[in-house]
C-alpha cells in the first residue's frame, strides 16, 4: 500500500434517488490515492450507485463528486476516460469482436474519431494484455471466452485507457474460487506496477480482509464505517449490518484476520 494519502475522490454530502426510494442518504468520504479500496455492504446499499457517481453515469441530486479536487462535471467524457477506467458487472452484449479488437476500443480516449492508430496505441492495447495475461487469447472471439478470461479482457479494456483509477463493480462475482483470487490479485500487483488507484465494489468480507487496504461499509445508502478492513469489518459490525453471528479468527496459511461465520443463523 502507498503512504501516500492524497485525497483521489471526493463525496460531500451525496444524494441521489430513484423515483421515490433515496439510494444514496447524504454520503460525504475520501478515497485516497495509491490504495485498494473495497465499497462493501449489503445487497440494495448503494455501492455500485455511488461507484457509478464517479463516472458521471448517474445525474446528482444534490451534493458533490470531486475527482483530484475537480468537479466531476467539469470533466469532458475524453478527459473522465483518461482519469478513470471502469468494468462494469456482468456486462451484457453477445460481442463478435476478437479480444484484441475489444481490447483496442479502450484507446478511444486518447484518439480523435478519424485518427489513425499509432505506435503507441498498439503497445499500449499490447502491455495491457501482457498485464492480465490474456495476450494469448487476441485473437479469440469474445464468445468463446470462460467467464474468468472474459473478466480479465475488460480488465485490460479498462487498461488500455491508461487511466489513473482502475474501478470495478464486483469483479469476482460468478467466478470460482481460483480465477476470484486471480482477479484480486492482479488488481493488487497493478497499483504498484501501473501506479494506479483501485477502487472495487465486494460482497465477500474475507476477500475484502484480505486484499483491500482501506474499507468504505454502506448501508441503506449512508457510510457506516471507513477505514482499515480490520477497524471496519467487526463482529459487532457483522452483527449489525449482516444480522449473521461471526467469529475473526487468524487465516492459518496467511496469518491475516478472516471471517468465519455461523452457518445456523441463530439470533
Amino acid at each position: 500500500m502507498c503512504n501516500n494519502t492524497i485525497p483521489l475522490v471526493e463525496f460531500k454530502n451525496l444524494h441521489w434517488s430513484y423515483g421515490e426510494n433515496l439510494v444514496l442518504d447524504g454520503v460525504t468520504s475520501v478515497i485516497n490515492s495509491g490504495e485498494f479500496t473495497a465499497i462493501i455492504g449489503p445487497n440494495g446499499s448503494g455501492k455500485t450507485t455511488l461507484l457509478k457517481h464517479i463516472f458521471r453515469l448517474l445525474p446528482i441530486d444534490s451534493g458533490h463528486v470531486f475527482l483530484h479536487s475537480k468537479d466531476i462535471n467539469s470533466y469532458s467524457r475524453k478527459e473522465l476516460a483518461r482519469e478513470a477506467g471502469l468494468v462494469p458487472q456482468n456486462e451484457k452484449g453477445l460481442y463478435l469482436f476478437t479480444v484484441k479488437d475489444l481490447i483496442k476500443m479502450g484507446r478511444y480516449a486518447h484518439t480523435g474519431r478519424f485518427s489513425r492508430e499509432t505506435k503507441h496505441d498498439r503497445d499500449v492495447v499490447i502491455e495491457s494484455m501482457e498485464m492480465t495475461s490474456t495476450l494469448h487469447l487476441q485473437d479469440k472471439i469474445i464468445t468463446e471466452l470462460s467467464g474468468g478470461e472474459f473478466q480479465r479482457v475488460i480488465i485490460s479494456r479498462a487498461l488500455a485507457q491508461e487511466p489513473r483509477i482502475l474501478a470495478l463493480d464486483e469483479p469476482t462475482t460468478y467466478l470460482d474460487p481460483h480465477h476470484q483470487v486471480e482477479i484480486l490479485q492482479l488488481l493488487k500487483n497493478l497499483i504498484s506496477i501501473r501506479n494506479i488507484s483501485v477502487i472495487c465494489t465486494l460482497h465477500d468480507l474475507n476477500s475484502t480482509l484480505a486484499f483491500s487496504d482501506r474499507t468504505m461499509l454502506l448501508n441503506h445508502g449512508r457510510i457506516q464505517h471507513v477505514g482499515s478492513p480490520e477497524s471496519v469489518i467487526t463482529v459487532d459490525t457483522i452483527k449489525k449490518i449482516y444480522n449473521l453471528n461471526a467469529a475473526i479468527v487468524k487465516n492459518p496459511l496467511t496469518g491475516k484476520p478472516m471471517v468465519a461465520i455461523d452457518s445456523s443463523l441463530k439470533e
